[in-house]
C-alpha cells in the first residue's frame, strides 16, 4: 500500500513540474488590421486598388496557403506568404470595374494554417457608366493615363474637380499607394467652384506599368467617396 501510495505522490509531482515548466505550444495566429474597405464611385472599365495589411501575431510561423479573389474581375496578390511572428504583408486587392452598373461587393478569401476556417477582406464599389454626371462633385477627366506624361520623377499631369452641388465641401486624400506621386487637394471646394489638381510622379511612379487609384472622401452627409483610377 505504501509503495502505490509512493507512486501516485511520484506522478503527482511530475504532472505539477511539467504544468510549471511545459509552455503552451506555439500555434500561428493571423491578424487582418482592417478588413473593408469602400471605394466609392468609380468609372466602368477601370481597375481601382487598395492594400490590406496581415500580420502574424501568434509564436509560431503563418503560412498564406491561397487567396481566392472570388471572380475573374478581382486579384488579389500577395508580397509574402511565409510570415514570422510579428510580421506583415501587404494583400493588394484590384477590383476590375469592367461594365458593372450600381453597388458592387467582393470578398476574397484568405487560407492559412493558423485555422481551417477562411478568413475574408471586402471591397465596396458603385460602378457608373457616366463619370461626368456625378454628384456632388464631377473629376475630369476620371480615369488618369500618365504613361505618356511621367517618364521620370517630377513629372506632372493635372485633373480638375468640380463642385456641382450648391455646398461648400471638404474633402480628404483617403487612400493612395506609397510612394507612386504627390497629390495635395484643398480641405475645401466651394459650391460651383472648379479647381486644378497636381499629381507629381515620385520614383516609382515610373519604374515600371501599373494600375492604382486613389480614394477621395467628401465630408457630405453621406460621406461620398470617388476612386480615381491611375494607369501606367
Amino acid at each position: 500500500m505504501k509503495s502505490k501510495q509512493t507512486v501516485i505522490y511520484g506522478i503527482l509531482i511530475l504532472f505539477m513540474f511539467f504544468g510549471m515548466t511545459i509552455t503552451a505550444i506555439a500555434a500561428p495566429k493571423m491578424e487582418i488590421t482592417e478588413d473593408e474597405f469602400a471605394f466609392g464611385i468609380a468609372p466602368q472599365h477601370a481597375r481601382v486598388s487598395h492594400v490590406f495589411w496581415i500580420k502574424s501575431t501568434g509564436d509560431d510561423t503563418l503560412k498564406i496557403t491561397k487567396v481566392e479573389p472570388g471572380c475573374g474581375c478581382t486579384k488579389a496578390p500577395l508580397d509574402k506568404t511565409v510570415l514570422a511572428p510579428g510580421d506583415s504583408t501587404r494583400l493588394e486587392v484590384i477590383f476590375s470595374t469592367r461594365n458593372y452598373n450600381g453597388k458592387v461587393t467582393k470578398a476574397p478569401k484568405i487560407h492559412t494554417n493558423a485555422s481551417e476556417k477562411r478568413s475574408m477582406v471586402r471591397i465596396y464599389s458603385t460602378v457608373i457608366p457616366k463619370p461626368d454626371t456625378t454628384t456632388p462633385i464631377v473629376i475630369m477627366p476620371y480615369k488618369l493615363n500618365v504613361s505618356k506624361r511621367f517618364m521620370k520623377a517630377g513629372d506632372k499631369i493635372s485633373f480638375a474637380i468640380k463642385n456641382v452641388s450648391d455646398k461648400s465641401l471638404g474633402m480628404k486624400i483617403i487612400d493612395q499607394p506609397d510612394g507612386y506621386w504627390g497629390l495635395n487637394i484643398p480641405d475645401k471646394i466651394e459650391a460651383g467652384q472648379t479647381i486644378q489638381i497636381a499629381m507629381t510622379a515620385n520614383d516609382a511612379a515610373v519604374a515600371s506599368h501599373y494600375t492604382k487609384s486613389f480614394t477621395i472622401e467628401l465630408d457630405d452627409e453621406a460621406g461620398t467617396r470617388f476612386s480615381v483610377p491611375v494607369k501606367r
